[in-house]
């Protein structure tokens, strides 16, 4: 106990105590050890200078006494005994004679001026000797002396007191030296101790002058340095925490910081904003409180990312579809991390979390995700989503066992309204007849705008009589629509083909062609009707034997397996003759085998699935490239169109802006379309050879004399070639009629200013019929048959006009 308060009392203690006191003790154990040495030094010297002048007085009295000692005279050596024990170290004499007798001689006591504590300290004590009186070798008696130690003790006394003082002296002027160098040498450590404690309190800019002892020096000069180098690391800390509170304010995401307890620790300016808690708020909160989330569909809370990163360790991402609600209650979508904030021994101190505001983002994913689904002109799904849940029905159907329906709808008429009142109308009237269909419709049935005017209808879990009464619902509901643009109404019907989805029904494209095939025998049949699907049914399986030829024209588009051939088309008359090679463009299509495929094998698939304006758009495009590698040949080359791009008013566009920039002479480009196209509508025919003929080029009507109206329309139809229909041609030798009618067309051809064409000549017997009735030109096998356009030769004006001969 008594050591702990020692332990306690010495730590208590200054530095400079401590110093002082460890230093005292010191110099007095010292100056102990010393003043004890010389006290032992002195003791023993006295009490030996005691013992020799025992001796000596004793060897002194002895003779004197001894001559007494024989006469017997003791009155006299009692005398001298009693004179010598008068000196001042004797204590005492005794003599005892030989027969017994007696004599001594006793000082008085004397008194120490010593302290008692000295007197027992120094160990000087009284010396005793004794001698025999022997005269003539006759023994007289025995002498003894007593000697006191007082007078040494005293002397000892004094010269221990002196010692005492003169160490007293130099012990402490000894200390008072050290305690004043200590001192000195302290201040300097004194300056360094207040220069630290200012340094510690901030002020960084505090140093300390340089002096004192070497070792001070040098502890100063230390300081210093290090002061330097804490400053410097301090400022590029602060720098660096500028730098770092400069970005998270200045950065558009959302930063947390919290400690390993996930209690907040930092918001920067776009998480207070987001959250609706300032830092002052939030500091020491937990994380849940402030930063609450929640999954926007389901609502239930979601894991806090900074559980996961304390959890494992690592960089986490949040869950899809999480919203953050605010402390106003506000909601923001959003999407984050978190990442661990480690100490350099990897220990996590905390966790950083990052996040961001993707409301808009998200809100315009879910708009691009509607849009990708749904139509925009009538809000019904698209064809991408409804061939997706045809998808999903048909594994029903294989899996399950269940029967589903198809309904194909092709909209009667749209094309008239489209045509007479332009695409705005059109589109208003897809909305409007949308509206009156869906009114027919349950909920859970699918609906869909597949493209144009084309729609499909899925009937989930539902039978052949259940289908047909749906589709009886809508060809009911479409019969009733009336729609009024203006100052015109239309009635619009509607043709549905309609499949029944079961296990064996295949793929989505399958069920789809089938429907549409279904479809398309609805409108031969008369429009606004249901035709059920059949595979065993002739026509559709002609129907699906086009819609295979679809599927081939297009794999042929991509492996760029269509060709263009040329056939010859030969003057008769010297006087129609020109100094220019004539000859038709001709298309032809390659197999998957490499097998020529002529294009009555393809074309009137191409054109009952709208894929002629494409057709004619490549052939346009290899005939001009042809016409400007060949550009010094004189030629005349006639190239097809389908009625559908003639109606097609991008078509037209396509078609001029080919022309101007092809870098050909317009006069060497002759169109050709055919009558009935021509005929169907004869305003846009009109315009569109209108517009063509006034860059320069030429039009011939094909297959004329086909329709029984057809000399109505030709005068006003501005076209420069005729050409009679083969029909005639070829049996114009056998029935008078057919000739009768190639002679009637080449006559009104030649009254109207018009050039006159033979088609399908096969022998020389219609050649020189043809060349009698005065036509002008010929073609067909009889002539010469068509070959690869890459391969025509140039022939010279003179062979052209030899072909007379034929």
């Amino acid at each position: 106990m008594r050591t702990l308060l020692m332990a306690r009392l010495w730590e208590r203690l200054s530095f400079i105590a401590r110093l002082g006191v460890s230093t005292g003790l010191a110099l007095v154990v010292a100056g102990a050890v010393m003043l004890y040495s010389s006290l032992k030094t002195d003791t023993l010297w006295h009490q030996e200078r005691l013992a020799a002048q025992a001796k000596y007085e004793l060897e002194s009295l002895a003779p004197a006494l001894a001559e007494q000692a024989v006469t017997g005279d003791f009155s006299t050596m009692e005398q001298i005994l009693k004179g010598t024990v008068q000196r001042d170290n004797i204590a005492g004499l005794r003599y005892v004679s030989r027969q017994g007798a007696v004599l001594q001689a006793v000082s008085p006591p004397v008194v120490a001026h010593a302290p008692a504590w000295f007197v027992r300290a120094s160990g000087l004590h009284a010396e005793q000797s004794g001698a025999d009186l022997s005269v003539g070798g006759a023994l007289y008696g025995t002498l003894n002396i007593q000697m006191t130690p007082m007078p040494a003790i005293d002397r000892t006394w004094e010269s221990f007191r002196n010692h005492f003082m003169i160490l007293a002296l130099a012990v402490g002027l000894d200390f008072l030296g050290i305690l004043l160098i200590i001192k000195a040498g302290l201040r300097s450590l004194g300056a360094l101790n207040q220069g630290a404690e200012r340094f510690g309190a901030g002020e960084l800019a505090t140093r300390i002058p340089v002096k004192g002892s070497p070792e001070v020096r040098d502890a100063i000069t230390t300081f210093n340095g290090m002061a330097d180098n804490i400053q410097s690391l301090l400022a590029q800390v602060y720098r660096e925490k500028e730098l770092a509170q400069v970005t998270l304010r200045s950065i558009g995401d959302a930063v947390i910081t919290t400690d390993e307890q996930e209690r907040v620790a930092y918001l920067n300016p776009v998480a207070e904003s987001l959250t609706g808690w300032t830092t002052a708020q939030a500091l020491g909160r937990p994380l849940s409180e402030v930063f609450s989330i929640v999954n926007e569909f389901t609502r239930e809370p979601v894991e806090s990312p900074v559980d996961k990163v304390l959890r494992e360790g690592c960089i986490v991402g949040m869950t899809n579809h999480t919203v953050l609600i605010a402390r106003s209650g506000r909601e923001y979508a959003i999407e984050d991390s978190a990442a661990p904030i480690r100490e350099r021994d990897g220990q996590i101190l905390g966790v950083v979390l990052v996040f961001h505001d993707v409301s808009e983002k998200r809100k315009l994913t879910h708009q691009l995700s509607y849009q990708a689904r749904h139509d925009a002109l009538t809000g019904l799904i698209n064809r991408s989503e409804f061939e997706r849940r045809l998808e999903e029905l048909i594994d029903s159907a294989a899996n399950l066992q269940q029967h589903h329906a198809l309904l194909y709808l092709d909209l009667d008429q749209f094309k008239v309204v489209n045509d007479t009142c332009g695409h705005s109308a059109g589109d208003e009237l897809l909305r409007q007849l949308t509206a009156q269909i869906q009114g027919a419709v349950t909920e859970s049935t699918t609906f869909a705008r597949l493209g144009g005017d084309e729609f499909g209808v899925l009937l989930e879990n539902c039978s052949l009589d259940q289908a047909l009464r749906a589709a009886t619902l809508l060809l009911d509901a479409a019969r009733t629509f009336r729609f009024v643009w203006l100052d015109k109404t239309f009635t619009i019907g509607v043709s549905i083909g309609l499949v029944i989805i079961t296990e064996t029904s295949g793929n989505s494209a399958s069920v789809l062609a089938a429907a549409d095939t279904a479809c398309y025998a609805a409108k031969d049949k008369g429009r606004n009707r249901v035709q059920v699907y059949s595979p065993d049914d002739r026509e559709m399986a002609e129907r699906r034997g086009e819609m295979r030829w679809v599927a081939r024209i297009t794999q042929a588009f991509e492996e760029q397996r269509f060709l263009l051939y040329y056939q010859p088309i030969v003057a008769l008359r010297p006087a129609t003759q020109e100094q220019e090679q004539h000859f038709e463009v001709l298309l032809r299509m390659l197999d998957e085998d490499n097998n020529l495929v002529l294009p009555g094998a393809f074309i009137p698939a191409a054109e009952r699935y709208n894929m002629m304006v494409d057709i004619d758009r490549w052939v346009v495009r290899g005939a001009l490239d042809w016409l400007k590698a060949n550009a010094g040949r004189p030629v005349t080359c006639a190239i097809n169109l389908s009625g559908r791009s003639v109606n097609d008013d991008r078509f037209l566009d396509f078609l001029m802006e080919q022309i101007k920039g092809a870098d050909v002479p317009p006069h060497k480009i002759c169109f050709e379309i055919t009558e009935t196209a021509a005929i169907s509508n004869l305003a846009k025919a009109s315009g569109f050879i209108k517009a063509i003929k006034s860059l320069g080029c030429r039009f011939s009507l094909d297959d004329f004399g086909s329709g029984m109206s057809s000399f109505a329309y030709l005068k006003n139809l501005p076209v420069d070639y005729l050409k009679i229909d083969g029909g005639f041609v070829q049996n114009m030798l056998n029935d008078p009629i057919d000739c009768a009618m190639a002679e009637s067309i080449n006559n009104i051809g030649h009254v109207l200013g018009i050039r006159t064409i033979a088609e399908f000549v096969e022998n020389t017997a219609i050649l020189e019929k043809l060349r009698a009735i005065g036509v002008d030109y010929v073609q067909g096998y009889g002539i010469a048959r068509p070959g690869p356009l890459e391969d025509m030769a140039f022939e010279s004006p003179e062979a052209s006009r030899r072909q007379d001969v034929i």
